[in-house]
């Protein structure tokens, strides 16, 4: 039959209980745990070593620091959880860091590389902007210049000399080409045949055209991408054949 428990045994377990939890100072249980925790990182050794929690506790009370067994399991697995979370927790906050380094730089590139882009299509379009017509008179001014300087060399020079460089010559358009030569009146003596490349004009040779056409030479060009400078005698190319000057 079971034993009725009376009030008074009751009581007198509280009592036990009470007696049992502050039979030490609150200050006493505080500087054992500040003791513990300053000794965690060589009580986990001890631990990873095989060291028994008994025996720890009779390491502990021959230097001074006398604790309970039970006491002790406490504070170790209490401020062992606190470390393992407070290294998570720095582990995480550096992983947060480098990731907001890495996006910063990521934007910083982006911003470069769109100034970059920005500074470009700034130049390209101020170098558009300059007129058509002041290209056009700027690559005529050199072909005459090169005339010059090639019509000043002697004959037997002349053939041993190389030919100058029409790298510094822009290529025109056919557009550009019939806009000036609408205002001009002079018309270039063609040198040999020309044709479209794109929408650029060309000798058959690969130099830039920098001169002016007839509207029937534009025409031409329209039409069949090609103007054949006629020949002396039978020429067996099958294309419009036209005088030099028209």
């Amino acid at each position: 039959m079971q034993k009725q428990l009376q009030k008074e045994e009751i009581e007198r377990a509280r009592q036990e209980l009470l007696t049992a939890i502050y039979s030490e100072s609150p200050e006493d249980r505080f500087l054992k745990k500040q003791a513990v925790k300053q000794l965690l990182g060589e009580l986990i050794a001890a631990r990873k070593c095989g060291l028994s929690f008994e025996k720890i506790v009779e390491i502990l009370k021959s230097a001074g620091v006398e604790l309970t067994t039970r006491t002790l399991q406490s504070y170790f697995f209490d401020l062992k959880t606190e470390e393992e979370l407070a290294t998570e927790a720095q582990r995480h906050a550096m992983k947060i860091i480098q990731i907001k380094a890495a996006l910063e730089k990521k934007v910083l590139d982006q911003h470069a590389r769109h100034a970059a882009y920005l500074a470009a299509d700034h130049a390209r379009r101020i170098q558009a902007s300059q007129p058509i017509e002041q290209q056009l008179k700027k690559s005529i001014a050199r072909n005459k210049k090169q005339e010059a300087e090639r019509s000043e060399i002697p004959t037997s020079e002349a053939q041993t000399a190389p030919s100058v460089s029409t790298v510094d010559v822009v290529p025109l358009t056919l557009d550009a080409i019939e806009k000036t030569s609408l205002d001009l009146k002079n018309r270039t003596e063609l040198e040999e045949d020309i044709e479209m490349r794109n929408e650029y004009v060309f000798y058959v040779s690969g130099k830039p055209f920098c001169g002016q056409l007839t509207k029937k030479q534009i025409h031409l060009l329209r039409a069949f991408g090609k103007i054949v400078v006629p020949t002396r005698g039978r020429s067996s190319r099958d294309f419009v054949e036209m005088s030099s000057k028209l």
